[in-house]
Parts: structure tokens; sequence; C-alpha cells
């Protein structure tokens, strides 16, 4: 099963999100602690041809606080330029977190592929004065 996100032709909006799950089997909240000294960067490659139209980009680390508990949850996250969105078509995307204190690196999503589908609009959005 694959995740799927999906954004217009020539958009920068939304942001790509992916909630960063913290399994608890060994030590709690050790990947949010990692998370504070680590470079994370998102690449994207067209399924069709091959060719990445993102490589090693510096992504997002988006902290959402909690309500209910307090707690708060990390999110990675890319925001897209335009000229990213500019070709519409499916794309392979992964975030690579690299971690300085232990010097590994994750790529992320792990179980299932993610796909971000760049749709035509049917809306001219370059405006002319």
């Amino acid at each position: 099963m694959a995740q799927n996100f999906y954004i217009r032709k020539n958009s920068e909006l939304p942001i790509l999100q992916m909630k960063v799950v913290n399994d608890g089997r060994n030590d709690y909240k050790k990947i949010f602690e990692g998370l504070e000294n680590a470079a994370i960067t998102f690449s994207m490659i067209n399924v069709e041809s091959g060719r990445y139209k993102v490589f090693n980009k510096q992504a997002l680390i988006i902290p959402v606080e909690d309500d209910a508990c307090g707690d708060v949850e990390y999110y990675i996250g890319y925001k897209f330029s335009k000229s990213e969105t500019n070709m519409a078509g499916t794309f392979k995307a992964e975030f690579k977190i690299d971690f300085f204190n232990d010097g590994c690196s994750l790529i992320v999503p792990i179980y299932e592929d993610l796909y971000v589908n760049v749709s035509d609009s049917f809306v001219n959005s370059r405006i002319v004065c």
C-alpha cells in the first residue's frame, strides 16, 4: 500500500507532511531527541522518466503541540516551489534523515512508498497586468 499526496501544477501549497511515529519499543521518544540534531532532506523522482525533480533539498521539522496531553508531536515536511510543481505527473518521494549523534541515516517512509501526484490545473495562475 502506498501513501499519496496531491498538489496542483504550479502550486506551492499544501505543505507535504509526514508524522514521525514513535514506536516505543526501545527508548521512548528517542527519535524525537535525535531529530533535534539531524539533517533532513527531501528527494522526488519522476516515475516515468527516472529523473530527479527535487534532489536532497532541505526539509522541515514541524512541531505540533497536542492540546489534550500537552505532548509535542513532530512532523517532517517539505514546501514545494513553483518550479518543482511546474510539470504534471507522478513522482516517488522520500525523506532522508542523517543523525549527527550516531552517524546513522534513515530513509522514510519505511514500509510503503510515498507518491507525489502533481495534477493539471484548469486555472492559469500567471497574472498579467
